[in-house]
């Protein structure tokens, strides 16, 4: 195993039950830091020209970094509260969602019903307009007939 595999496959630390839920961006650092080192221990076996990109391109990545950190952490820190909510609250945003869900639901179900009575009623408009025999009414096929005939 390569000194670079070492480093980022390294043991972890075992975790107290008060550190289960460790800041991600704690891990990251921690990766980058691992990752760095491990770069920075074969830079030395490279060719000039090649380091020289590659010091070139790091530079460029920690001012587009900086620039990006600090623009990033005021959004991430303009839309949080002050304090967390309450439980009952997070209870309650949580359900907001599902009723939504659920009164969509009830209103589609509800409009497909008065489409439902429209066409029916419709097609009793036509049957009462209509000069037809008594026998058209008994007819079971007569129904499927005036459907074809709207279409």
């Amino acid at each position: 195993m390569n000194s670079l595999s070492a480093t980022l496959h390294a043991p972890s630390i075992p975790r107290s039950p008060d550190r289960q839920g460790a800041d991600s961006d704690t891990l990251e650092a921690q990766l980058a830091g691992r990752i760095t080192v491990a770069l920075s221990e074969r830079a030395d076996e490279l060719p000039a020209d090649i380091a020289e990109r590659l010091r070139f391109a790091r530079e460029q990545a920690v001012s587009r970094s900086a620039v990006l950190g600090r623009s990033a952490s005021r959004r991430r820190h303009r839309n949080l509260p002050a304090t967390p909510l309450p439980a009952w609250l997070r209870r309650v945003a949580s359900a907001v969602p599902v009723a939504l869900l659920l009164l969509g639901m009830v209103a589609i179900d509800e409009w497909q019903h008065r489409a439902e009575v429209r066409a029916v009623a419709e097609i009793d408009g036509d049957l009462l307009v209509d000069d037809l025999p008594v026998e058209a009414y008994t007819d079971p096929g007569f129904l499927e007939y005036l459907k074809s005939q709207q279409e």
